[in-house]
């Protein structure tokens, strides 16, 4: 019948609509404009572009800047008219996107010339004239060989290098304002629709800022953090010493056998990192080490790592994990939202922790709690006794804020802060989300030795991350040393343990917008090849996550 209506269901609502309606049409005045704009939609659970039409039984999700899915389609969106907008201002000229930081993303000029404030006014200008202009993203579907040979006749030979080593033989190719690009991942409908972000000067580089997923009405409003700045770019200098600043590099070093010396080489430096503070913490006379970072960071491994090099150095310790100090499941009060919140410090016996910590640095003998995570009980633990020149590192989530060292004197501490700070991009405008990586690393943990899931670690990300954004990430600023555990090769060995992992997830399952976005990605990592592997040392953080350390899990 000409007038006949399809059946849907619309963010959980069923709903009559005509046949041939858009995505974009179910909008209905959150789309451009609105101040949390919808930009794509999970169509039956697989995330799509707003152009599609819907047909009979589709199950419809739009996405948001508060989704993590739509927030990804509008950062994207936002690079490209970023980009666009540099090209168009440096006459042809072009940026190299290095990483995120605080509330936005950092960039330099790919000539390796400092922006000028001046140019940067006039970027963002550019931009802003763009999205009034309201220009829309046009996709394309090229060839492979065609897409590899017009990124080469654009002098983009990062990304022609990246899909030499992709099997799929179809590419998307974005184009909006003379400009095309390939941004690995879908695109709001138009420019219009990319009006909250701002270009901040920060030499040699700048800043864009734009809203996050978290909070997406908080003021664009930077807050600068040098040392983890600063961390970042001795990153980066590795990478770029090493000749391995994108996957296109890792990917040839691999192919032309390369891969066990980077891997003894980011490993070195992985080790330099920690005798320098074993030797800071030694002549600094330091009694207690305090190891923070957020989920997935390789705390475990590292503490241990920095506990042989002060044996080393002449120097007994003691250890102790936080994780050891939770109060019993049955006694910990329900938050607001009614659930109990396991990332909060007040999940955590804080007073008895102070206690302990007083009493071993009294170099009194002291009986540690255990905390059986299967029952949720606190248990007797070991005996420790610290020697008068003994150091005592703690590690856990919350190991630099001051609530749970209150007894200890500050110039007794030392602060260590440690993430995954990912140094590698896929290519010179498209980077790779710290999160990922950490997440990536989880997963292959957990289901090893946790016999946890791909759903159920996916699914319980989210609130792992608000409760870092809530207690570590603030206090990541007052560390003495902020240690980046990344290693520049681990997603090629992740990626062997991750992917029959994620591929798993059901299409109806919740976490398989996030399980298909990770192998999708993880598929621009060569395979590193047979007994590969055997060049990482037993000692290596990676192995913490992909198993076979020297130090248990």
């Amino acid at each position: 019948m000409e007038n006949a209506m399809i059946s849907i269901v619309l963010d959980g609502k069923k709903a009559q609509v005509a046949p041939g309606t858009t995505l974009l049409a179910l909008t209905k005045g959150r789309g451009k404009g609105a101040e949390n704009p919808v930009v794509a939609a999970l169509r039956n659970n697989r995330v799509c572009e707003l152009y599609h039409c819907v047909q009979e039984g589709d199950d419809i999700r739009l996405l948001d800047l508060s989704d993590e899915n739509g927030n990804r389609v509008y950062f994207r969106g936002l690079l490209h008219l970023f980009v666009q907008a540099v090209k168009k201002v440096l006459h042809g000229g072009d940026v190299d996107v290095q990483h995120a930081i605080n509330e936005g993303l950092y960039c330099e000029r790919l000539d390796g010339k400092p922006f000028t404030p001046f140019e940067l006014d006039a970027i963002e200008r550019e931009m802003r004239a763009t999205v009034e202009r309201d220009e829309p993203f046009v996709r394309q579907l090229i060839a492979r060989d065609e897409a590899i040979a017009f990124y080469r006749s654009e002098g983009a030979e990062d990304k022609a290098r990246l899909l030499s080593f992709r099997e799929d033989n179809v590419f998307k190719v974005y184009s909006c304002g003379g400009m095309s690009d390939y941004f690995y991942g879908h695109m709001p409908p138009s420019t219009g629709y990319l009006t909250r972000f701002q270009v901040i000067y920060s030499y040699p580089g700048c800043l864009i800022l734009y809203p996050h997923c978290e909070e997406v009405a908080a003021p664009l409003v930077y807050t600068p953090q040098p040392k983890l700045s600063h961390v970042l770019r001795e990153s980066e200098h590795w990478a770029d010493e090493m000749g391995c600043a994108t996957v296109a590099d890792l990917n040839a070093i691999v192919a032309r056998g390369g891969l066990p010396g980077l891997i003894r080489v980011s490993e070195a430096l992985h080790e330099r990192c920690v005798v320098e503070m074993a030797e800071a913490i030694k002549e600094r006379g330091k009694r207690v080490v305090l190891i923070a970072g957020p989920s997935s960071s390789g705390k475990t491994t590292f503490m241990k790592r920095l506990a042989v090099q002060l044996r080393a150095g002449g120097q007994k310790t003691e250890r102790i994990s936080l994780d050891n100090y939770y109060i019993d499941r049955d006694k910990l009060a329900p938050g607001p939202d009614g659930k109990q919140d396991f990332e909060t410090i007040d999940a955590l016996d804080v007073p008895r922790f102070n206690r302990d910590l007083a009493d071993i640095l009294a170099h009194q003998e002291v009986q540690l709690p255990r905390f059986d995570f299967k029952d949720g009980k606190s248990k007797p633990g070991r005996r420790v006794r610290l020697d008068e020149e003994g150091v005592l590192l703690v590690e856990g989530i919350h190991g630099l804020n001051d609530r749970l060292t209150e007894s200890v004197a500050e110039e007794e501490k030392y602060r260590i802060y440690i993430s995954a700070l990912t140094q590698l991009n896929l290519d010179h405008h498209n980077r790779i989300p710290t999160s990922c990586a950490r997440l990536l690393r989880r997963l292959v943990r957990d289901a090893a030795h946790r016999g946890s899931a791909a759903e159920r670690t996916l699914g319980m990300w989210p609130s792992v991350r608000e409760g870092e954004s809530r207690w570590i990430f603030p206090n990541q600023e007052r560390a003495d040393y902020m240690f980046n555990s990344t290693l520049i090769y681990e997603l090629l060995f992740v990626k062997r343990l991750a992917t029959p992992l994620l591929t798993a997830v059901k299409e109806d399952d919740p976490a398989f917008p996030e399980a298909n976005y990770l192998a999708k990605f993880l598929k621009y990592f060569v395979d590193p090849g047979p007994g590969a592997e055997q060049a990482i040392p037993a000692n290596s953080l990676l192995r913490e996550f992909i198993g076979g350390s020297c130090f248990g899990q």
